[in-house]
């Protein structure tokens, strides 16, 4: 009977630790896609783009292909080696809005502009950017002129904004989130310099900023 009770106590024990584990300690972790699941034409894109001589390909994953208006929203992590900076890896994510038309002799063609560019997590004083990896932090944001796009593996962060100045204002886009990313857009940009810089928020659902991004300026 003592012997049960012991055994008892460690079975609730132990399922108070798995409990304040996953709710204080737990990471998001993406899924991979089956590559299969992205057409071949814009798999190919990103290869070419870190293809040799330049780059030393090493693995590509893609994680979101959802439909988005009339086409579909594509991220995917790029792992690469520099072909002149020797023993160092990095990770890129690759980025955009793909449409499926057809050609003039009426088979299927997929249009759209690839991104792709390592996740910033903000400006030191000098104005350098510093940038975060997507193997050891929690979030990552880029701001293109057409997109925001980031990763986000705190289960905390419940939404996530991306503010545009104006003049009378600011414009609010909010984030969608999927498999471990987030993306918003897309946006016109043109006037950017005149208007200030983007910024990215990630809330938490009491609404606490857990995170915040200041671009100096979205890249071309």
């Amino acid at each position: 009977m003592l012997a049960k009770m012991f055994r008892t106590i460690a079975v609730v024990l132990l399922i108070c630790g798995l409990v304040i584990c996953v709710s204080g300690c737990s990471t998001v972790k993406p899924v991979a896609l089956d590559e299969e699941e992205v057409p071949y034409e814009i798999r190919e894109l990103a290869e070419k783009r870190f293809s040799e001589p330049y780059c030393h390909p090493r693995k590509t994953e893609y994680y979101v292909w959802e439909p988005e208006g009339d086409g579909y929203f594509l991220i995917g992590i790029v792992e690469w080696e520099s072909a002149t900076i020797s023993g160092y890896i990095f990770t890129d994510m690759i980025f955009g809005l793909f449409k499926e038309t057809t050609d003039e002799e009426g088979n299927p063609v997929w249009t759209g502009r690839l991104h792709n560019g390592q996740g910033s997590t903000g400006f030191s004083p000098d104005g350098i950017a510093a940038t975060a990896s997507f193997s050891t932090h929690k979030f990552g944001a880029d701001c293109w002129s057409e997109y925001a796009v980031g990763w986000v593996k705190n289960p905390k962060v419940t939404k996530i904004e991306v503010v545009q100045p104006e003049n009378e204002g600011a414009v609010t886009f909010t984030a969608k989130i999927k498999n471990g990313f987030w993306w918003a857009g897309p946006y016109e940009w043109r006037r950017q310099h005149e208007m200030g810089n983007p910024k990215v928020y990630a809330y938490s659902k009491s609404g606490k900023v857990l995170y915040k991004v200041n671009f100096d300026r979205p890249s071309p």
